[in-house]
């Protein structure tokens, strides 16, 4: 079993909006330093969203290059290595080119089929946050086409497993070179929803293709970490962060994200399973050397 690569995704913008602790605007440059944080503690990894705004429109957000380069650079500075995933999936490939050449992150979100969620919001909030999109096969491949050429991993989206049937597409045309990265998301409601159970898990996990490694993403309080634990247990990988789950087990608010990594070492620890540098994170995902910024 590997050991274990510990995501942090620190946004809660669209999620957890009422956070006390959360500086309140998408990509807030403040945020860097709750990645810093949570590298300390344990995380290889920083799933980021910079700044993008949705308009009625466009189903692809309009994304602001500048800020998400600043936030990259900021986390970058502060620790000594790190891998930076950018995880707006619904980026338009044109920007997904810009920041390739620009910001060079280390792996990319990408939605894989239709995506249809409706954001858990704090109690009390009244209106919800709804985000729509949908990726073509012609899109993905592109997709595929231009991460591989700028030496870029591909996290490929399961909120089903339709997702799992366009990984194997892009396999049988040799677009996703092994090893692979999917991240299961269980518990993220709208009409591409999937349970948050340890059925679910396995019956995803069950079916994806060989050389794949996985990671869970959690977006209900109530199951997560029992959910995070199996998923140790496993063998996959764990993906926590305000954006997910910004509650640690005794149902405190996290004061900082590092609260969050640091239990899931705990339960890693517990279950005799290390947790993974960035240098090792690398080996695992297949990207053998640091990108340069």
């Amino acid at each position: 079993m590997d050991e274990l690569i510990i995501t942090c995704a620190a946004d809660s913008a669209n999620s957890y909006p009422a956070n006390p602790y959360f500086p309140g605007e998408q990509g807030d440059i403040r945020l860097a330093e709750q990645y810093i944080d949570a590298v300390k503690a344990g995380a290889a990894m920083c799933h980021i969203h910079g700044v993008s705004k949705f308009d009625a429109n466009s189903t692809s957000p309009k994304i602001y290059h500048d800020e998400w380069i600043a936030l990259t650079d900021a986390i970058r500075d502060g620790v000594d290595d790190v891998l930076i995933q950018n995880g707006i999936a619904g980026m338009a490939p044109a920007d997904k080119r810009i920041l390739y050449e620009r910001q060079r992150p280390d792996m990319m979100s990408t939605i894989a089929g239709p995506h249809d969620t409706r954001f858990r919001r704090d109690p009390g909030t009244k209106t919800p946050v709804d985000l729509y999109g949908i990726s073509t096969r012609a899109e993905l491949v592109e997709c595929s086409n231009d991460a591989n050429e700028a030496g870029v991993k591909l996290e490929v989206e399961c909120f089903t497993t339709g997702p799992i049937w366009l990984m194997n597409y892009l396999i049988e045309r040799e677009l996703l070179p092994a090893p692979r990265w999917a991240t299961m998301f269980l518990g993220w409601e709208g009409a591409t929803w999937s349970p948050p159970t340890v059925d679910a898990l396995s019956y995803m996990v069950s079916h994806l293709p060989p050389d794949t490694n996985w990671n869970l993403s959690v977006m209900d309080p109530a199951t997560s970490w029992t959910l995070v634990t199996a998923t140790i247990a496993m063998g996959g990988h764990v993906r926590v962060g305000w954006e997910d789950n910004p509650y640690l087990p005794n149902g405190e608010v996290a004061r900082n994200n590092s609260q969050l990594v640091e239990v899931v070492v705990d339960i890693a620890g517990k279950l005799g399973r290390d947790v993974a540098t960035p240098a090792r994170a690398r080996e695992i995902i297949g990207l053998k050397a640091p990108v340069a910024a």
